[in-house]
């Protein structure tokens, strides 16, 4: 039981997120924090509703992740102009510049990771995630 492909899968996404947690709590970001302000670097300007579909997670989720993220000055919420029920996020300056920081952890944790294998064994282990997550469910919102 403890090969099986869904055990190996959970094993290394929880080294992956040890790696980036260790190199996101200097700059003040949690772990899941970190896809927030990336979701946000690909399309700033989205509703919670938005983010929350984009990421996979329910709403509530997004809205506990935004107060913190708010509160510490990576993020800031404004009234939609169309609509004023509803808030658009955007990244902060202080959002912008731990983009960098995030993109250094997960480098990081990807090289920690994956040293042991040659290039072309990466590439296979790629093509093969990628063919997983494709054919499984999409995500559920939890």
């Amino acid at each position: 039981m403890d090969r099986t492909t869904g055990v190996l899968l959970v094993r290394a996404a929880k080294a992956h997120r040890t790696v980036v947690a260790q190199h996101l709590a200097p700059v003040g970001l949690h772990v899941g924090q970190d896809l927030l302000l990336l979701e946000l670097s690909r399309a700033e300007g989205m509703s919670q509703r938005q983010l929350a579909d984009r990421l996979g997670v329910e709403q509530p989720t997004v809205g506990i992740a935004l107060r913190r993220l708010e509160a510490a000055g990576f993020v800031q919420r404004r009234p939609a102009p169309d609509d004023a029920r509803v808030r658009l996020v955007a990244l902060t300056e202080q959002g912008r510049q731990t983009l960098q920081t995030i993109h250094s952890a997960w480098t990081a944790a990807e090289g920690l990771l994956t040293d042991r294998l040659t290039a072309k064994e990466l590439g296979q282990l790629r093509r093969l995630l990628t063919a997983v997550t494709q054919s499984g469910p999409a995500p559920s919102g939890t």
